[in-house]
């Protein structure tokens, strides 16, 4: 779970995703250089997933991966 929230976060500093790339321009530059470097262009599957889910994945298979109710805060 860390480790997707730390990608979605590059990802969304990267795509500059709700203003985030302009509140932390340095930050956003150095996402996009991590992006470039590691993925050959600006390919962000994370967001891509979250904002526009294939139409074949269903929403009761999205919710099994959700954290149990207990350990939700």
């Amino acid at each position: 779970m860390q480790i997707a929230t730390t990608i979605l976060s590059i990802e969304i500093l990267a795509s500059s995703f709700a203003g985030w790339g302009a509140i932390y321009p340095e930050a956003a530059e150095f996402a996009r250089e991590i992006l470039k470097r590691n993925s050959g262009g600006s390919h962000m599957p994370l967001m891509e997933f979250y904002l526009y889910p294939p139409k074949y994945i269903s929403s009761a298979a999205v919710a099994t991966l959700a954290l149990p109710a207990h350990r939700r805060s």
